[in-house]
């Protein structure tokens, strides 16, 4: 026999307690009698308490001590080795923004994320002690939680610390774990805790919904519009009920509300409210959606007010027609022109573009583009030695197409050009295995290598060319560009700081201060888990801030319609192969009915002895 909880066996300590109380005298006080006549019987009776006397049997005294004897037992969770069937579960918990629907308790603390665990961790306990598990996480980036573990409380202590997220569900990067924990756990049952079903319907799993198909409103879009005097403000309300009642708006400037707007909505159909005359001052809206509804935290939704500031680009150039063109349409871009024969003194711009040339040594202040550099070495990272060119037949594309989402179909053909594998940046550029441009951020300046001659190309002659050098100066001056860190979920931000900049930091919605730099360049910002506006302050070496700010928003598209409740394909599951095994079965109910039956005795014993 073993013991799932010794500890509990601390429980029997109480046994010598009992039978030193057994043990001890009583207390007394002298009394006056009126007769001797019963003293004797009295001597006998005072002689039974004596302290320390030999222990006498006493059936009060055992049936106690076997009380306590059950109790530690049941405490301690006895066991006998047996043979039992167990199956193994992987277990997956929906952490995404739909979750916090309080449709199913009407209220904000049990909401379906809350029952989704509950119905987790009833399933944890009451399966045998020597079943197998491991959990995934369902989110935007879906994460093993653990794997293999049969520990019931440190199972237990995992799920109390998961939390719902604002984000939707990687369901390709999510069926990927589950396929592949399943296998590792040889063909477990895979046990989907959702308020969407069908989402795993390839990979035939149980699904528990929680889902009642609640009321919701969201606002699912807010931009602004800049216009000569003011912002126009233009929103989007979208509204899932089954009995309609009126909507109210309301925008908030800077956290003071500014005006609202009442409307009857229809279901299902978005309705556009928009807001006019709005200061230019502003740094940050919120429009709020009321009354109450089954998923609150869409009824608000935030976004922050990018600066323009005009930018100052040097190109050093002996005559490149196209890239000064396309330079010179890129707005809020003030450009400045010279010769190769003036690079070795330039300083006080925001953006250096060499095309064709490089100083002895790179300016120190503002980022650099280097086109077609000229034989010898380039300072980036580690050192690019330039040597001679090589002939390219490949079609050059954009490299990674998360960089630039809009040329993703960007394809142009070069002469010749110096391949830059190897070194040190992120791929930008490449011609089948050849990298022809990088770029990378070092101690706070932006660089970027395009090894070739664009005029020995026919990408300056394509209207993707000046998109391209859009982009590109969107990358180095992101709030000059009116670009903005904007998010959906609890994402992350690739901060973008200033050359200048020599300190910075995040404040966020509640008020706390998280330093992002030193050092440089700023590391991804993932603190994105409060939903409202964040502010990035950047401290230049003359004391001087610059403030931007920026929101982070929930996910409503295909999370904030509570009442969707998915499609299966009604594929039966295969349930999990149960494996025989030497297993504990649990003595514990069984001492439990003994103490019960026991203390019942002991009580009626106590009745008649007194």
């Amino acid at each position: 026999m073993g013991f799932y909880n010794p500890w509990g066996l601390l429980s029997l300590l109480a046994i010598p307690l009992i039978i030193v109380m057994y043990l001890l005298k009583q207390k007394y006080k002298e009394q006056e009698i009126s007769s001797l006549y019963l003293w004797q019987k009295v001597l006998l009776e005072s002689k039974s308490q004596e302290p320390w006397q030999k222990l006498r049997k006493n059936l009060l005294m055992f049936l106690q001590i076997l009380a306590v004897v059950l109790l530690g037992l049941a405490l301690g969770n006895p066991y006998h080795m047996g043979k039992g069937e167990v199956s193994d579960y992987v277990l997956a918990l929906d952490c995404s923004f739909s979750m916090q629907g309080t449709d199913v308790e009407h209220s904000k603390e049990k909401n379906r994320f809350y029952l989704a665990k509950e119905e987790i961790i009833d399933l944890v306990k009451n399966t045998p002690q020597e079943t197998t598990f491991s959990l995934v996480t369902l989110e935007e980036e879906p994460k093993l939680v653990f794997s293999g573990l049969n520990q019931k409380q440190s199972i237990l202590n995992y799920i109390e610390q998961i939390e719902v997220g604002y984000g939707s569900i990687n369901i390709l990067g999510a069926g990927q774990i589950l396929s592949a924990e399943k296998t590792v756990l040889g063909e477990a049952e895979i046990k989907v805790f959702t308020d969407q079903q069908g989402m795993f319907d390839t990979l035939k799993v149980t699904e528990t919904m929680i889902n009642q198909q609640g009321d919701n409103g969201a606002i699912t879009l807010l931009s602004y519009i800049e216009e000569p005097e003011s912002l126009t403000i233009l929103t989007k309300v979208e509204v899932w009920e089954e009995v309609l009642e009126e909507k109210t708006v309301s925008l908030y400037i800077d956290g003071v509300i500014f005006d609202t707007v009442s409307f009857v909505p229809k279901n299902g159909i978005s309705e556009d409210i928009i807001f006019q005359g709005v200061p230019k001052e502003a740094t940050s809206f919120m429009v709020k959606l009321s009354p109450e509804d089954d998923l609150m935290a869409d009824n608000m939704r935030y976004i922050g007010v990018s600066a323009k500031e005009k930018q100052s680009v040097v190109l050093i150039s002996n005559g490149n027609i196209f890239l000064e063109k396309a330079l010179s349409l890129i707005p809020n871009i003030e450009l400045y022109k010279t010769g190769a024969e003036n690079n070795q003194s330039l300083s006080g711009y925001g953006l250096y573009v060499f095309d064709g040339n490089l100083p002895d040594s790179l300016p120190t202040d503002g980022h650099v583009l280097v086109v077609n550099p000229p034989v010898g070495s380039l300072p980036l990272g580690n050192t690019i030695s330039i040597k001679e060119d090589k002939k390219i037949e490949k079609e050059v594309r954009i490299a990674e197409e998360d960089i630039f989402p809009s040329l993703e179909n960007l394809g142009f053909y070069v002469q010749k050009g110096f391949p830059l594998n190897g070194y040190t940046g992120r791929p930008l550029l490449e011609a089948g295995n050849d990298i022809l441009g990088i770029y990378d951020e070092l101690e706070g300046r932006k660089t970027v290598v395009l090894s070739f001659d664009l005029l020995e190309s026919n990408f300056p002659l394509m209207a993707e060319f000046p998109i391209f050098l859009h982009n590109l100066l969107q990358w180095y001056f992101p709030q000059s560009s009116g670009q903005s860190y904007d998010i959906e979920g609890s994402g992350s931000v690739e901060l973008s700081l200033r050359p200048e900049t020599k300190e910075g930091w995040v404040v966020t919605p509640s008020g706390e201060k998280i330093e992002v730099a030193p050092p440089f360049p700023p590391k991804i910002f993932t603190q994105t888990q409060d939903m409202g506006i964040y502010t990035l302050v950047e401290k230049e070496e003359q004391e001087q801030e610059r403030v931007s700010n920026f929101a982070v928003n929930p996910v409503v598209n295909g999370e904030s319609n509570l009442k969707y409740i998915g499609e299966s394909t009604g594929e039966i599951f295969i349930e999990a192969e149960k494996k025989t095994i030497d297993i504990g079965k649990s003595m514990r109910n069984a001492s439990l009915l003994l103490l019960c039956l026991c203390l019942v005795i002991e009580w009626r014993v106590s009745c008649s002895e007194n």
